[in-house]
């Protein structure tokens, strides 16, 4: 079930940060940001009367951002780029008489570099606010401290048109956790992103 909601989030992203042409560097790019991300802890699990399941996972979710890309290297030498961006994450459920979801705002501060059509990107984000809210037997609303992480990622690069610079598919993935009052989640997971700078 959350592959194929994978699939389709991906399927419908319109963009995620890429670096533009070097050919024209600029002294800055703006880049929109979305993905879909799985993996961690499950958080809740709904099953329904047909046996199925679905769950919410610490590390799921849909992610809608913007990412600022501010070049570090000379003109004619190995790109390398300071990128930073913030989003929002959350992820639902819902069945018939009840519904859960999880949100956070990631914020990502990384180091980037690409080699001919593939970038790669490693630094550190911060989820503020991770909250859980459910309206089962009366409902239930927790947040949990504010977390420090891990990212890495990898991405292909294909031109494009109508005046985006690049685009890019690629796999990102978060190494954090998530303190709810001492209830420790594990929000480690990948994420699948397609995106575009400007």
């Amino acid at each position: 079930m959350k592959f194929k909601k994978a699939l389709l989030a991906v399927s419908a992203l319109a963009s995620t940060t890429a670096f533009a042409d070097l050919s024209e560097q600029k002294d800055q790019y703006i880049g929109l940001e979305m993905g879909f991300g799985f993996g961690g802890d499950t958080l809740a699990e709904f099953q329904f009367d047909d046996g199925s399941t679905d769950s919410i996972d610490a590390g799921s979710g849909l992610f809608f951002g913007i990412d600022l890309l501010k070049p570090l290297h000379e003109q004619g030498q190995q790109p390398l780029f300071l990128k930073t961006g913030i989003s929002y994450m959350f992820d639902s459920i819902s069945a018939q008489n009840a519904s859960a979801d999880f949100t956070r705002l990631p914020v990502d501060i990384a180091i980037a570099t690409e080699v001919e059509r593939w970038q790669f990107a490693a630094g550190a984000t911060y989820h503020l606010n991770p909250t859980y809210e459910d309206d089962i037997a009366g409902g239930t609303k927790v947040k949990a401290d504010n977390a420090l992480g891990f990212t890495a990622e990898v991405a292909y690069t294909f031109a494009a048109g109508s005046g985006w610079k690049n685009t890019y598919f690629g796999l990102k993935y978060t190494n954090i956790e998530y303190d709810f009052n001492g209830l420790v989640f594990d929000g480690t997971g990948f994420a699948l992103t397609l995106g575009s700078t400007y």
